[in-house]
């Protein structure tokens, strides 16, 4: 009986340090009120670790605490989707983004099938949209860029995944010369793409400031629109060559429909940098 004691003993510990952990040890960045559903931005130290490392149980848990909410592994709602990120790499920050939509309403029922049912749709409105005899492109049925950057997460979400009508604001900054810019490679985008940004700058900074702006959701070219950038191998340049024939006029429709509420975000001396007086372009 002393042994089985001692046993539940060490796993209340378990469970204990698992919480100090990724509850208290981590949590840098409180976001937004909101009561039991306010939302908790994670440090890069927490978004990066992969849920294989965790199982899905451990997953489980680490999104409950984020979530308050009470989800058991045995229950089918949350399975599919828990198993998904095991199975298909993911790491927290990518699991949270994907949860945040719907994890705590009565969508939870069909999380992962919800998004595999829009990711269809979404993957049929934007081919639909280009005519390749013709090489005209009709966004006009597109109600969001392809992808955000989630804040909150810290990882570029696909649009299809977020709930109708979301908010976002777009990031409109401008480009500084080659040699005061760099390409960086971050599981922010999944590493996708390098990601160009002034060299006196970081992302982790650029989100911070975007955060204490009371943003959850932006739309920033660099990370939600694929680059150009050495070492793109292929098959990369061929995605990002048919992404852009209808990613490129989307960007249009945002700024316009934003601009017309003053609803844009500017970094008027370069992505990160303070606004300075002067001239600050060099040769591209």
């Amino acid at each position: 009986d002393d042994d089985e004691k001692d046993d539940d003993d060490d796993d209340d510990d378990d469970d204990d340090d698992f919480e100090d952990l990724y509850r208290f040890k981590y949590w840098l960045y409180a976001a937004f009120p909101g009561g039991a559903n306010a939302d908790i931005a994670i440090p890069s130290s927490v978004a990066d670790h992969p849920c294989s490392d965790l199982g899905a149980n451990g997953t489980l848990q680490l999104l409950n605490l984020l979530f308050k909410t009470e989800y058991d592994f045995k229950d089918p709602h949350v399975h599919a989707f828990l198993l998904r990120c095991v199975d298909d790499g993911w790491d927290v920050g990518l699991a949270y983004g994907m949860a945040r939509p719907g994890w705590r309403d009565s969508d939870i029922a069909d999380l992962q099938a919800r998004i595999d049912e829009m990711k269809g749709k979404d993957e049929e409105a934007r081919s639909g949209c280009f005519t390749e005899s013709s090489g005209m492109v009709d966004t006009s049925e597109l109600a969001y860029p392809r992808r955000f950057w989630d804040l909150v997460s810290n990882r570029v979400v696909p649009s299809y995944a977020l709930r109708p009508k979301t908010e976002y604001l777009p990031v409109s900054h401008s480009w500084v010369a080659k040699d005061e810019r760099h390409f960086v490679h971050t599981p922010i985008n999944s590493y996708e793409w390098g990601v160009p940004i002034p060299t006196d700058v970081t992302l982790d900074r650029i989100r911070i400031e975007l955060l204490n702006y009371n943003q959850r959701y932006v739309w920033l070219d660099v990370l939600c629109l694929r680059q150009e950038f050495d070492g793109e191998d292929d098959s990369k340049r061929k995605t990002r060559i048919e992404e852009w024939k209808v990613d490129v006029p989307t960007i249009g429709n945002v700024y316009q429909s934003f601009n017309k509420h003053g609803g844009v975000i500017r970094y008027l001396s370069g992505l990160g940098r303070p606004a300075v007086m002067g001239d600050t372009f060099g040769q591209y």
